[in-house]
């Protein structure tokens, strides 16, 4: 991500003092103590600003949090949707936060955020996760991106629970049942709690999967990896 761009960007959308103000509550920041000089800036510096305190830890999430709350207001935004695709995966652990190439690519419904944050934590500490934390509009950019990570990834594992499946799921599932059919990948269903198997879509119920049932995390993170490791042939 070039901060340039996003401080450009974010200029542009939110550049009167009461619009940044609301913006930056929702992001989570503490204006009382920070108190930028909007009025004295031009919008771009006064972003610059924010950036500085960005960059000293202020703001928990960092700039993803700034790209994910823009686009939930600015849903078709094509830059902000191009960071996120680019910007938005998992880093924290060992080879998730290297470059490509991913082994597994997440496919979720976010409002099964506990869970599935639990469980790729979990993967990570395994294995390069590619991992979207939340639904947005679809845009050229992000769709461009499943297409490349999706050619690059050994498995999809398609996470289904009780919300059922997520604005993104329908095209995710499409394009690596696609992916499995021209190039063998590997999909694993993971059925969650609060979801049976017949919950499946018709076209993962070829595949074997995993069901979360009563089973703990760390169990069900365990057999995933396990799975994964045993040469990805679900």
């Amino acid at each position: 991500m070039q901060k340039s761009v996003l401080l450009n960007e974010l200029a542009k959308l939110f550049d009167q003092p009461h619009s940044a103000k609301f913006f930056l509550e929702d992001c989570g920041f503490n204006l009382t103590r920070l108190r930028p000089p909007f009025g004295e800036m031009t919008a771009y510096e006064y972003w610059y600003y924010i950036a500085r305190e960005v960059d000293s830890g202020t703001l928990a999430g960092g700039y993803n949090v700034l790209i994910r709350k823009g686009l939930e207001r600015y849903p078709h935004n094509q830059e902000l949707a191009a960071m996120l695709a680019e910007n938005t995966r998992i880093t924290e652990n060992n080879g998730a936060g290297q470059e490509g190439p991913y082994d597994v690519f997440i496919s979720c419904n976010s409002k099964d955020g506990a869970v599935v944050e639990c469980i790729v934590n979990g993967l990570i500490k395994e294995v390069r996760v590619w991992y979207y934390k939340n639904d947005v509009a679809p845009s050229t950019a992000i769709v461009n991106a499943l297409d490349r990570i999706l050619n690059e990834v050994e498995v999809t594992l398609v996470l289904l629970g009780k919300n059922g499946k997520g604005a993104w799921q329908d095209m995710e599932i499409a394009m690596a049942v696609d992916q499995h059919t021209r190039k063998k990948m590997a999909i694993l269903p993971v059925v969650l709690p609060g979801a049976t198997i017949d919950d499946l879509p018709l076209s993962l119920r070829q595949f074997s999967g995993i069901v979360f049932g009563s089973s703990t995390v760390e169990a069900v993170v365990q057999e995933i990896t396990g799975a994964l490791k045993k040469g990805k042939k679900h």
